[in-house]
């Protein structure tokens, strides 16, 4: 692991417990990299990877948690599926917000200048195996204080779905994570903004965009009300008439338990 070497070198005391930038990068590649491996026992995912991410550990000081590491843990929730499997029945392996609880490819999003996370990690249980953080995970959970808005499917019409929601209704492209979910009309299911970011127009004016993963909300919970699952994402953008504005910031935000 030259390339970690590397970052390492380029440290400072103020970046203790943390890592740099130019890591997460690397993380980000790796994890994309390894979701393309066909394992012979896809339940063995974390472990497969837990002697890197132990290095990773060992030279940044920083927490890992279930795949994804404590300091960027907002900006690592943005991975995205493009070609979903089902979910491998062997049973529970990871939270349904990490990459490593999908059996296929993930494309993970760097961070640009201009993006603002929409969520705050408030706290994380995991629980493992042994007291080793690489072992195998037993259940896990986030909490965050975000934005969280119910609505109703209206038409769904593979990649695309049109939403109501409190503020209105909305068009956009789906992307879930396994093809377990079926969505159908007449479906309730939530939506957390997650990073607002732009992208620019051929006058070099910025066009805004929110970042939302799909959630649905864990019925038999009976610690929280409000306790969800992932179950995709979807950029929600200006085009169709889509008011970001409304749709994304007309509600308080409240600590809610991802799991």
């Amino acid at each position: 692991m030259d390339s970690l070497m590397e970052h390492r070198s380029g440290m400072n005391p103020a970046q203790a417990n943390r890592m740099t930038l130019g890591t997460f990068n690397l993380w980000s590649d790796l994890v994309q990299q390894y979701s393309r491996c066909d394992l012979t026992r896809p339940s063995d995912k974390l472990h497969a990877i837990a002697g890197v991410a132990k290095l990773f550990e060992e030279f940044t000081g920083d927490e890992y948690v279930a795949g994804l590491w404590k300091s960027y843990f907002a900006a690592m929730l943005d991975w995205r599926v493009f070609d979903p499997k089902s979910r491998d029945p062997a049973g529970y392996r990871a939270p349904s917000w990490s990459w490593a609880s999908v059996d296929s490819p993930v494309w993970t999003f760097g961070l640009s200048a201009g993006a603002e996370f929409l969520v705050d990690l408030a706290k994380l249980v995991i629980k493992t195996r042994t007291p080793d953080k690489m072992s195998a995970i037993l259940g896990a959970s986030a909490v965050l204080k975000a934005r969280v808005i119910p609505v109703v499917c209206q038409s769904i019409r593979m990649p695309f779905a049109t939403f109501q929601a409190p503020a209105g209704n909305f068009k956009v492209q789906i992307h879930p994570d396994t093809i377990d979910t079926k969505f159908t009309e007449g479906d309730k299911i939530s939506y957390m903004p997650l990073k607002l970011d732009y992208q620019y127009g051929e006058s070099g004016e910025r066009i805004p965009y929110v970042v939302c993963l799909m959630l649905e909300e864990n019925v038999q919970s009976l610690e929280l009300q409000s306790q969800y699952r992932r179950l995709g994402c979807f950029v929600l953008g200006q085009e169709n008439g889509n008011e970001i504005s409304s749709l994304c910031f007309g509600s308080e935000t409240r600590e809610v338990e991802i799991i």
